[in-house]
């Protein structure tokens, strides 16, 4: 995909270019304590239906993604939203996807 993205922006104009990638909630990136705090209150706010699936699964489904305190004096911390079953062939795709669109923003190229 990068390849193709990459031979369209060097042989069209930009002008008639645009890229779009589709997001993927298979990610690991930094949250504010605000969202942190927020995810929090909504865990814990859950609908009975979401803690019946969590219990019948054993916790492998609709687990919280909280997995450790605010990096220490830190406004931020890290979410790992991975999912080990897409395997790091996929987060590295996704990834060169978000670098390549930020590269292309970066020239003025329509991003999406």
């Amino acid at each position: 995909m990068d390849a193709i993205c990459n031979h369209v922006l060097t042989h069209r104009k930009s002008s008639r270019v645009n890229l779009a990638f589709l997001a993927s909630p298979s990610d690991i990136y930094l949250r504010s304590r605000k969202s942190r705090d927020m995810s929090v209150k909504r865990y814990k706010d859950r609908e009975t239906w979401v803690k019946v699936i969590e219990k019948v699964s054993a916790g492998a489904y609709c687990k919280p993604n909280i997995t450790g305190p605010l990096i220490q004096d830190k406004e931020f911390d890290v979410v790992d939203a991975s999912v080990p079953q897409q395997g790091p062939n996929y987060l590295l795709a996704k990834r060169i996807q978000q670098w390549r669109a930020i590269v292309a923003r970066s020239k003025g190229i329509r991003v999406s």
